[in-house]
């Protein structure tokens, strides 16, 4: 299966696949400008306290933690919002635009224009 990650250009342009997110560890590192450990230290973190829930195959670390080998969405924004970078204020900003783009979108209104039903005059 095929990795699809989020990138950044070098300008701070945030590219997102349409395709479900895949990433690996040094993958949301290098897209937020950390540190590998920082990265899998937060990982652990976030699984642990349960705010993210792990949803493919991978490691036990410990009896009761689990690292999968690839993350998806749901963890790489979690991370862009515990990250304090540049890259990371770029992935959030992104992110907020798309959710308020999103909520602003128009809403169909459909009249029904029948014989005798407006009355024009």
């Amino acid at each position: 299966m095929r990795n699809n990650i989020v990138t950044i250009s070098d300008n701070g342009v945030v590219s997102m696949p349409t395709a479900p997110i895949r990433m690996r560890d040094f993958e949301i590192a290098e897209l937020l400008g950390v540190f590998n450990q920082t990265i899998r230290a937060n990982i652990r973190s976030l699984i642990k306290s349960g705010i993210v829930v792990p949803d493919s195959e991978g490691t036990i670390l410990d009896v009761s933690i689990f690292v999968p080998e690839f993350y998806g969405l749901e963890m790489v924004i979690a991370l862009a919002f515990r990250a304090n970078t540049f890259r990371s204020s770029r992935v959030r900003n992104y992110i907020m635009v798309k959710i308020q783009r999103q909520q602003r979108s128009s809403v169909p209104i459909y009249i029904n224009c029948t014989a005798g039903a407006l009355n024009v005059s």
